[in-house]
């Protein structure tokens, strides 16, 4: 073989070895991009209501990296009002722990770097075989969790069915005037950390995390409903009318009255 075309092997070669490695180096950092659906506010109380499908609205996905078992996926539901986003996130274990719990951290961006976290969110259970849990709002600095003094009106709940166990997060958007330590924008995206482990101490207790990109949207405009107007417009109309011929009736009757005084009279 010449010496020419070993060359142009080797650097086939290398080329396919750089390709591979940026194409494995790209995958893991292609993170899960989440729209929320636009729906009616759930109630955060950790347990699923099918009767009246209060999640039904939210975009909801099967392929989320946290805490997957073969046969039993985690799932997460992402849904968004005017004024606050709302995430729900299930697993299935063989065995819960008494103390685990699930959090969200939430970057100021959507970079996934330890400095941006600035606010977490952590459901904590302290009893998991009888239901009982804590909520807990935390201010975050350079991986440091301090508790929030208020809550700012952030909500979270869990509950445990069997082996599956379902935990629930509100959290305000800029709309609503709540202070917050990420403040979360419309038209703009975060990085949020889910994050597990099984005993109260943050961040030491993490075991298992995994993060996403949720893009806050501008909520959908409403559209005219112009038969509904047209018979706002409608009853105005026929009230003012009937109010101008009373007015004129009124009038009549008064004059008609005075008249007939000055006749007797």
């Amino acid at each position: 073989m010449k010496k020419s075309g070993k060359i142009i092997i080797s650097c086939l070669f290398i080329s396919c070895v750089l390709l591979s490695f940026f194409t494995v180096i790209g995958s893991t950092h292609c993170l899960l991009n989440i729209d929320p659906g636009f729906g009616k506010a759930p109630v955060i109380d950790g347990i699923i209501d099918t009767s009246i499908d209060e999640w039904s609205e939210a975009n909801k996905t099967s392929n989320l990296d946290f805490l997957n078992t073969s046969s039993n996926p985690s799932e997460l539901w992402a849904l968004q009002s005017s004024s606050n986003l709302y995430i729900a996130i299930s697993f299935n274990l063989e065995s819960h722990k008494e103390t685990e719990f699930v959090g969200l951290m939430i970057s100021n961006s959507t970079s996934n770097n330890t400095i941006n976290y600035k606010d977490a969110k952590i459901v904590q259970f302290v009893n998991i075989s009888n239901g009982e849990y804590e909520y807990k709002d935390y201010n975050v600095n350079d991986n440091i969790f301090t508790i929030d003094s208020q809550q700012d009106g952030s909500e979270g709940a869990a509950g445990l069915k069997g082996k599956n166990v379902f935990y629930e997060f509100k959290i305000p958007l800029r709309i609503s005037n709540e202070l917050e330590d990420v403040v979360l924008e419309y038209s703009s995206a975060y990085s949020f950390k889910i994050i597990y482990g099984e005993s109260n101490s943050y961040p030491n207790s993490i075991k298992n995390s995994t993060t996403i990109i949720i893009n806050i949207l501008q909520p959908p405009t409403t559209e005219t409903d112009y038969l509904e107007l047209s018979l706002f417009i409608l009853s105005i109309v026929i009230f003012s009318v009937t109010g101008v011929i009373i007015i004129i009736y009124t009038f009549k009757v008064i004059t008609i009255k005075k008249q007939i005084r000055r006749i007797v009279r």
